[in-house]
């Protein structure tokens, strides 16, 4: 999440952030959007069959497998950006 520096109500911001990393309300979100929290305290307040859903939490054994994706950089980003916007049209 992010806060414009120029939002008008900057404290209300900062309050909703607040809420919604509230182990409880960030519980809720994840169940409801399907995905994990990085707020380790919430995946204690998640039902069991979110909380050890080995999809949505890898077991580590599996992710030092994995590959992550790094910054391509402004450049290569302007290229995929614009066959993303070729194959939009060609839809």
């Amino acid at each position: 999440m992010v806060i414009p520096k120029n939002a008008k109500n900057n404290d209300n911001a900062h309050k909703f952030i607040d809420f919604i990393l509230r182990p409880k309300y960030a519980a809720m979100i994840s169940e409801e959007i399907g995905y994990g929290s990085p707020n380790e305290a919430a995946k204690k307040e998640m039902p069991p069959e979110l909380a050890n859903n080995p999809i949505v939490y890898p077991p580590a054994d599996l992710l030092k497998h994995a590959m992550f994706r790094e910054d391509v950089g402004d450049e290569i980003m302007a290229l995929y950006q614009q066959y993303w916007d070729r194959l939009k049209v060609d839809m």
